[in-house]
Order: C-alpha cells, then structure tokens, then sequence
C-alpha cells in the first residue's frame, strides 16, 4: 500500500493531517492534484504542498525525497526522481527560506 497525499481543492485537512504527522502516519509521497479548480484554492502549486509538510515538522530531505524518488519509484520508473549519471533531468534550484512566520517556505531563487 502506498499512501500518497495527492493535495487537490479538497483533499488536504490541516486537523487531520497534523495529528496524523504526529502519530508517525507519513506519507510515502506528496504531490498535487492539479486542476482548474484546486490550482486557485489552498493547493496552489507544488511547492505549497511540499512547504505544508515542511510546516508540520517533516524534514527538509524528507520531503525532497516524497517529492521526487518516491514517486519515481511508486511509478517504477526509477531512471527519474534523481541526479545519477545518465539519468533524465528535470531540475528545480530551490532556497529555504525562513521569516516572521510559523512555518518555513521553499522559493525558487531569483
């Protein structure tokens, strides 16, 4: 069984996700279910759902790991998700940045 987020309009519950975090129940992926109407409400983009996990305390390197190989993997496509030699690449240069908020954010540099 893999457990994947897949945060849409309506998939994604702060009082439900949180205590879920704190029980240990992770997910083995995150991504988007990116629509015409989840693309305007709390989804956003990609980086918006990667942040909420990074909010809710989950490790940076874990949730560039759900973000990238595990889908790979999920997908069995494992040429993807990573930056070995020869391997396709698709890459994002992100900074983590932290402010006056709770809750730190991923930006693209620049």
């Amino acid at each position: 069984m893999i457990f994947d987020v897949g945060h849409g309009g309506g998939s994604f519950a702060w009082r439900i996700a949180v205590p879920a975090m704190k029980e240990g129940l992770l997910p083995d992926s995150i991504s988007t279910d990116l629509h015409i109407n989840s693309m305007n409400a709390g989804m956003k983009d990609m980086l918006n759902v990667m942040d909420k996990f990074l909010a809710m305390g989950m490790p940076l390197d874990g949730v560039i790991a759900r973000s990238t190989w595990n889908p790979a993997k999920e997908i069995r496509h494992e040429e993807l998700g990573n930056l070995s030699v020869d391997a396709p690449a698709d890459v994002a240069v992100l900074r983590l940045e932290k402010g006056n908020s709770a809750s730190p954010t991923c930006t693209a540099p620049g």
